[in-house]
């Protein structure tokens, strides 16, 4: 259904004549923490919260599980289940660190990151299934939309997390069943997955609103369970109600009795709010170093102790003690970057913007935002093939035409000022946080 109507004006590559207006002052980020991420410059910014859909759901540890069982919920204390050793997960790390939270009181979103192993840890397929209960006094109407994908290798160009980030930027919504309703204290299977013994990652919507005029505020309770995947869909929600008091075991090696340690990110499970970072900078690209511009771009509260005006995460409304207390992995969520390119010389200058990542592996959705603003996917890291030499690709080269890494092209002639505007997200799977880079071209 193409870009928001806000970003609909937005022109790339809006050119004109240099104008008097400062260029952004260009801050150093420096680390002596040993969890900090703080290299590069920082990339001003704010975090803006989503009125629409207000709050979101992460449902991502255990990631990998076997059995039948709750994997999240939003209840004030997670269900009993084991570690992978079969210990079970005390009862005060299943009770759950709560910053405000009184239920999904309006629409939200249900992100699912989760691996089935099949054959070795489970004896046949599942199905994950978002349940919801009406926790308020009044009965509300919900209509739950979804994009699921599975199909295709993990961590791949054309796998599943690149469907569904283009999924996820062409806000391509699919119905998840009709629209129901929902009495006081009433829960329902609202949303599943196909059935799948492997990995599955997908964003349910869980749109809500009151059916009494009178009515002001809403209230539910979600929970993430995976069911028999041979249950038919006319019974998911009475299996989803047999198993709300148990946890399916998980398969980490993790941890689970304990806080995660000192610099460990681990995985996102909780309830935060949704929302978009947006920002930018205004850049003379004849002051540009050797090695280009390197900004720091997804990185948790964790990672920037040194450096916390380059966080660009938002903190948990709800959360169990053995995750940290903020979205670490920001998968799915919305950057929006203006950049104001300069050329101050009287020669023309070559430019390409990138994104990359040394020591892991970044996958992005991402749009130049154009007229047509088509939505292009791709991964960069040390474990990818189509990287250019800086483990970086290039946002202004369409993947899908390339058999190997190509610099992009953005040439600014003498007093020649250039506006790109970019919106992109990261993919499941991705390692953040990551680099966003302004290079001249070789």
């Amino acid at each position: 259904m193409g870009m928001p109507m806000y970003l609909a004006t937005c022109l790339w590559l809006a050119c004109g004549l240099v104008s008097e207006r400062p260029f952004t002052p260009l801050v150093p980020l420096q680390a002596n923490d040993t969890c900090s991420r703080c290299n590069g410059w920082l990339l001003p910014g704010t975090i803006s919260e989503r009125m629409d859909v207000p709050l979101r759901v992460d449902s991502d540890l255990p990631e990998l599980f076997r059995g039948e069982g709750v994997l999240y919920a939003t209840t004030a204390q997670l269900p009993p289940f084991a570690m992978k050793d079969g210990r079970p997960v005390p009862a005060e790390m299943r009770t759950q660190r709560s910053y405000g939270f009184d239920g999904l009181t309006h629409s939200f979103d249900v992100f699912l990151y989760h691996f089935v192993r099949e054959p070795e840890d489970a004896p046949r397929p599942k199905r994950i299934v978002v349940y919801t209960r009406n926790r308020g006094a009044a009965a509300v109407r919900v209509t739950p939309l979804q994009m699921i994908t599975a199909q295709g290798e993990f961590s791949a160009e054309d796998g599943p997390e690149a469907a569904l980030g283009r999924a996820w930027l062409e806000d391509a919504w699919q119905p998840a069943q009709a629209a129901f309703e929902l009495a006081p204290r009433e829960g329902r299977a609202t949303a599943w997955t196909m059935a799948t013994s492997a990995f599955v990652n997908g964003m349910v919507r869980v749109q809500v609103s009151p059916l009494e005029s009178a009515v002001t505020t809403t209230s539910l309770d979600a929970w993430v369970v995976a069911v028999d995947a041979a249950t038919p869909e006319a019974q998911l929600t009475a299996a989803c109600e047999r198993l709300l008091s148990t946890g399916a075991q998980s398969q980490e090696t993790m941890d689970l009795a304990i806080a995660p340690p000192t610099c460990h990110v681990r995985r996102v499970s909780g309830v935060s709010r949704n929302f978009v970072w947006r920002g930018g900078a205004r850049l003379d690209v004849n002051r540009l170093p050797a090695d280009g511009w390197s900004f720091l771009m997804a990185a948790p509260a964790v990672q920037v102790r040194d450096c916390p005006e380059a966080r660009q995460t938002h903190g948990m409304l709800l959360h169990p003690p053995y995750v940290h207390p903020e979205t670490v992995g920001n998968y799915l969520v919305n950057y929006e970057i203006t950049l104001e390119l300069v050329n101050t010389s009287s020669a023309p200058v070559e430019l390409d913007l990138r994104f990359g990542k040394q020591d892991a592996d970044i996958g992005l959705a991402w749009q130049v935002l154009s007229r047509d603003a088509q939505v292009h996917t791709a991964w960069a890291g040390k474990s990818k093939t189509h990287d250019l030499p800086d483990n970086t690709r290039s946002l202004l080269v369409e993947p899908a035409a390339a058999t190997s890494a190509q610099e992009g092209r953005l040439r600014l002639e003498p007093k020649e000022e250039r506006t790109v505007v970019l919106r992109l997200t990261p993919l499941p799977s991705s390692s953040l946080p990551f680099a966003l880079k302004v290079v001249r071209r070789t």
